[in-house]
């Protein structure tokens, strides 16, 4: 390996451990409270140095939601190259989504500051338009999966498959935001299963016929 080989590999692991540390202060502080002061420092890095890497914080939090969203495609991607077809390979996203919230709890919250003005005003047009890459191919593997049920006679021949990812992604999004924002959950209310009746729920009302058992085990096996 030559001389700049080493140099980009070293670049990219500091990046990457800029990126931790900052993740896991914003999760600890939260988004606003954080400093570029705070930052370098947790990094041991001078704040000179730090800005080499990030220009701000808005820099530091849109990289990060970048990677959240390739890690959630990653998982799709996986899903949608297994041979399990129809209807359960919808409930196989499902709970890939699921999982990889899990794995994410504590970062969830800050997602609501990636949808505010403030934040895709100072994204620039670069970070947004590798933003909306990833979610337009993520909504297309799971487009694709609603298609080929549709199809294959499991969906109603009027569903949209477009329509529906968007509706399975907002609720989805919404339903796992929620449980992790719950103190205590309602009384009759379990909150490891509220994703799963929410996919149920929208799949039976526009399925041909009953849905058929998950596929190894249910899905709600695992605790969101």
């Amino acid at each position: 390996m030559g001389t700049k080989e080493r140099r980009e590999r070293e670049r990219r692991r500091r990046a990457d451990r800029i990126l931790a540390v900052t993740r896991r202060l914003f999760i600890m502080h939260g988004l606003k409270e954080v400093t570029m002061d705070q930052i370098a420092e947790a990094c041991e890095l001078a704040k000179g140095t730090l800005y080499l890497y990030f220009s701000n914080k808005s820099e530091l939090f849109a990289e990060l939601v970048i990677r959240f969203h390739a890690g959630l495609f990653a998982r799709f991607d996986e899903v949608a190259g297994q041979k399990v077809q129809g209807l359960e390979k919808l409930r196989l996203f499902g709970m890939a989504w699921r999982d990889y919230y899990a794995e994410q709890e504590g970062f969830l919250p800050l997602l609501q500051a990636a949808s505010s003005r403030e934040f895709l005003a100072d994204l620039g047009e670069d970070r947004s338009a590798r933003i909306r890459e990833i979610e337009r191919n993520a909504f297309i593997r799971l487009s694709a999966a609603i298609e080929d049920c549709v199809a294959g006679g499991s969906l109603k021949p009027e569903v949209n498959p477009f329509e529906l990812a968007l509706i399975l992604a907002g609720s989805s999004t919404g339903i796992l935001q929620l449980i992790g924002c719950m103190v205590e959950a309602p009384p009759g209310v379990n909150p490891d299963l509220l994703l799963h009746r929410t996919w149920e729920l929208l799949l039976d009302s526009l399925a041909t016929g009953p849905l058929p058992e998950p596929p190894d085990g249910h899905w709600v096996d695992k605790h969101v």
